[in-house]
């Protein structure tokens, strides 16, 4: 059995008096793929930012690539890649000056941050 990739322990995080996340225990083995699937509310988002260092848990571990993702975020950052679209939608695609293009950020590389891009529908990142 190889080293996990992704492993997480008793994953704690409250918004106020709401649990988003109440002790999520999981692992995935590198080469493996790991769905995340759940109502609206579940968590999903909750645990990917955590485990993405965008943000801390109350409580438990987690580590990615053998680095812990509270005590050595930038080593977490430099190991793996993130894109998400940016609020702004609709409109600030419109403004960039692509009818019906979609805004993400991009994470240039290690211990870089995101940054904007604007890319067509349709157009394809090689």
């Amino acid at each position: 059995m190889t080293e996990p990739m992704i492993e997480a322990g008793a994953l704690v995080k409250r918004f106020g008096s709401t649990t988003a996340l109440a002790g999520i225990d999981l692992g995935a083995e590198k080469g493996t793929t790991l769905a995340l699937l759940g109502p609206n509310g579940a968590g999903k988002t909750t645990l990917v930012r955590i485990l993405t260092t965008l943000l801390k848990p109350d409580s438990g571990r987690a580590s990615v690539a053998g680095y812990d993702v509270t005590a050595d975020p930038g080593s977490v950052r430099s190991v793996i890649g993130l894109a998400r679209p940016v609020r702004g939608g609709r409109r600030a695609a419109h403004r960039a000056g692509e009818p019906g293009a979609r805004r993400v950020a991009v994470s240039p590389g290690p211990g870089g941050t995101p940054a904007p891009v604007t890319r067509a529908p349709g157009a394809c990142r090689r």
